[in-house]
């Protein structure tokens, strides 16, 4: 099994079904995808990685993201229950506490070829332990035997314990088992091998590294190729700008005394338009409060992002930001990441109340919140139905306790 293999829309348990329907327009497959449909953990799993292999590359990548970012204890809570082994397989890919590993190699539902892999790739001696106990896998898979015993970090005495075991209930010696195994991956390497070649072009975005979800690479919205160099590395730029000389003049460089008339500011913008797309990120990355605003509005994504990236970027202009709910998902996501404008409670305020913030990072934030502004998103019909469920449950903590 590769790292990630898609799941059909009849793979989804019915419940997920009902909250995703399969002729569900974009618009929905795309909340469902930024986890903003009001559903269960084991619902929203499901789901996620359903729309992991959608057709729609801007749901696809969203969906990978939020499944990406779930925290640990809503993943544990799915991992208990019932999941596709797909899923299951998915999720032993990743770098996984010991908790969840231990979650999922116990899972009645993981395949034998998952447990062997946890079982290759672990150091934890309480899920090796785990593994060598169920009897029963081991007698069904020569793999997990193999695993175990060639996983240099097996302890002796379960290697011991599972030599003995192997050796009384097969009546084969570890040595010749392991062999076995080996001796069985040849001719299905080369199977996969064709597999691969021949559904290539077919599936390239279900290819897997390390068992995270790869993303495609992004499209420089509006750049034309030759303004950019073939090897064009944003962080690359920002450490170039900053060790050269400033070469803008001092309307986009030091911040006015006084604010901009109206006509000022147009004058302005009309010079930022003129601009080659390289000099717009160089001025997003060091230019004054002026040129920032000017900048934030491009339609370039990259140019925006230099705005963020700018270390002359005020807590003021952050909160406008979070504020805004036309701005694209992928800068409030930077906003909702950077832990120093996180510190500061009209930013953490703003994010809750944007759609655009994920949800991961809401639910976070929302223990942040005063009562009084808890209680309105609660009541709220424009934030996320899970934000608002989670909202009242904090709510009715806090009264309980008061």
């Amino acid at each position: 099994m590769r790292p990630f293999e898609p799941i059909s829309w009849e793979e989804l348990p019915k419940s997920a079904q009902a909250i995703l329907p399969q002729d569900a327009p974009p618009t929905t497959r795309m909340m469902a995808a930024r986890s903003l449909l009001p559903m269960g953990t084991r619902e929203l799993v499901n789901i996620l990685y359903f729309l992991s292999a959608d057709e729609d590359r801007r749901i696809r990548r969203s969906a990978r993201r939020s499944l990406s970012e779930l925290p640990d204890d809503m993943v544990s809570l799915a991992l208990r229950e019932e999941l596709s082994p797909k899923i299951l397989h998915w999720f032993a890919n990743r770098d996984l506490s010991p908790e969840l590993a231990e979650i999922i190699a116990l899972n009645k539902f993981t395949e034998n070829e998952t447990v062997a892999l946890l079982a290759a790739n672990n150091k934890n001696q309480r899920l090796l332990d785990i593994i060598a106990s169920n009897q029963e896998r081991l007698m069904r898979s020569p793999e997990i035997i193999a695993a175990l015993m060639n996983n240099q970090m097996t302890p002796l005495e379960i290697r011991e314990r599972v030599r003995s075991f192997v050796e009384m209930a097969l009546n084969m010696t570890v040595e010749e088992i392991i062999q076995s195994t080996q001796v069985e991956e040849e001719p299905q390497a080369e199977a996969v091998d064709e597999m691969v070649d021949e559904s290539a072009e077919a599936i390239p975005d279900e290819v897997m590294k390390e068992g995270d979800l790869l993303e495609e690479g992004e499209d420089l919205e509006h750049i034309p190729e030759d303004e950019l160099p073939a090897d064009f590395d944003l962080d690359q730029l920002q450490k170039e700008i900053f060790g050269e000389e400033d070469d803008f003049t001092v309307e986009f460089m030091v911040d006015p005394e006084q604010e901009l008339s109206g006509s000022q500011r147009q004058t302005l913008a009309n010079r930022i338009r003129k601009l080659r797309v390289l000099d717009k990120m160089r001025l997003a990355l060091k230019g004054n409060i002026e040129a920032r605003q000017i900048l934030i509005k491009s339609s370039n994504k990259l140019i925006q992002e230099c705005v963020l990236r700018n270390p002359r970027v005020t807590i003021e202009e952050i909160i406008r930001m979070s504020k805004d709910k036309t701005m694209r998902e992928e800068l409030i996501r930077m906003i909702a990441v950077n832990k120093e404008w996180t510190k500061n409670y009209q930013v953490v305020n703003q994010l809750c109340w944007n759609p655009k913030t994920p949800i991961t990072h809401a639910l976070k934030f929302l223990n942040r919140l005063n009562i009084k502004e808890v209680q309105s998103i609660a009541k709220s019909k424009q934030v996320p139905g899970m934000l608002a469920v989670a909202a009242r449950k904090v709510v009715d903590q806090k009264q309980k306790y008061r």
